[in-house]
């Protein structure tokens, strides 16, 4: 969810990580399209001049799995003005969540690449 609006309802999201080795883009500035880094779940944007419009994600009743710990189960980042936005209820997250730049988690600040604990 590069922009825009989401709300998903009563589904299951996971990676397995196979390709864990790539994980280009989790610290550096994304790509153009799908040039982004993987994780189950990616919102919002890292690039200086596409996609640069608000992103949000609700989850309802929701299970995110990522399968290895090289690959985070949600990635989020806002650009500057553009900020990224999560929000959910009854969702089990399993994995960690990164991000950075201007974006929340429940209302909770995701800070540099760092895990949300």
């Amino acid at each position: 969810v590069r922009c825009g609006t989401a709300v998903l309802t009563d589904c299951t999201i996971t990676t397995t990580g196979e390709y864990a080795n790539k994980t280009a883009f989790l610290n550096e500035n994304w790509g153009s399209g799908n040039d982004v880094p993987m994780a189950a779940l990616v919102i919002g944007n890292r690039h200086a001049t596409s996609y640069q419009y608000p992103a949000s994600v609700a989850l309802y009743n929701c299970t995110i799995t990522s399968m290895s710990d090289l690959v985070p189960a949600i990635y989020i980042w806002g650009e500057d003005a553009y900020s990224a936005t999560l929000t959910h209820t009854a969702t089990t997250i399993t994995g960690a969540i990164k991000g950075g730049g201007n974006n929340t988690v429940n209302d909770t600040p995701v800070e540099d690449n760092k895990p949300l604990s």
